[in-house]
């Protein structure tokens, strides 16, 4: 099994987790929310050794100067996942606009009461769109006759 982890980091983090089989397209596992921060996503993160293999998708910070004083966590989320993830990707939190409401009701990626899991999925959608992921693309947009 090959597993994706997509995060939207924050003082509220959501995740979802694909697995990932050759030929096959992305199959939605699970996903939540974490609560309390980066000390609660560091604790998510130790009681998690199944996911320590995964490719983690994640939206980056950026400060967007929308806020006088924005908050932070997202960089101390990040700055844990480049001591603990082997292999992550970061991501403009504007990729999520790849994979719209409708869609992501269509294909049962929204989660209702749960944003900031939804928006993870959005990562792990917009990556499987730009590394075209032939049989997720076919499964996510197929073909109008």
């Amino acid at each position: 099994m090959s597993l994706i982890l997509g995060l939207d980091p924050g003082g509220t983090t959501g995740f979802a987790v694909f697995d990932v089989q050759p030929g096959e397209p992305f199959k939605l596992l699970e996903h939540g929310q974490i609560s309390n921060g980066s000390y609660g996503f560091a604790r998510w993160w130790d009681e998690r050794p199944d996911l320590h293999g995964a490719r983690v998708v994640s939206e980056t910070f950026e400060d967007d100067h929308r806020t006088e004083d924005p908050d932070i966590t997202p960089l101390r989320i990040e700055g844990i996942l480049d001591y603990v993830a082997r292999d992550w990707i970061g991501q403009p939190n504007y990729c999520k606009a790849s994979a719209p409401d409708e869609f992501m009701k269509r294909y049962g990626l929204w989660f209702k009461g749960q944003p900031h899991a939804t928006d993870a999925a959005r990562h792990v959608v917009h990556w499987a769109k730009s590394k075209r992921h032939v049989p997720t693309l076919r499964a996510w947009w197929p073909r109008r006759a």
